[in-house]
């Protein structure tokens, strides 16, 4: 008997071989955050034999967002160094 090969099936069996269906955004999780574009190329050149990638309709990152956010300067003013000794007075403040 043949079985066909369901995308939504999380496991299909066709043969010998044991393909797996995998979503997209836990490759992407388990892979070190890899590029997804990388991933579709990797599953396109056949680079795992019994793994083959489901896309979801949401593929946003939050880790991946939080990673590439610019530093920006958390001062809005400019610093002013200090123009002579004891100019400057820091305190601590325990409450």
């Amino acid at each position: 008997m043949i079985h066909c090969l369901i995308p939504d099936c999380p496991a299909a069996r066709r043969g010998n071989q044991h393909l797996k269906y995998t979503t997209l955004s836990l490759l992407h999780d388990r892979l070190g955050h890899r590029g997804l574009r990388s991933l579709l190329a990797a599953e396109e050149h056949q680079v795992w034999a019994d793994t083959k990638i489901r896309i979801e309709s949401d593929t946003d990152c939050t880790t991946c967002k939080i990673a590439t956010i610019c530093a920006v300067t958390r001062n809005k003013y400019p610093h002013t160094p200090a123009g002579h000794p004891g100019h400057t007075v820091s305190w601590i403040l325990f409450h």
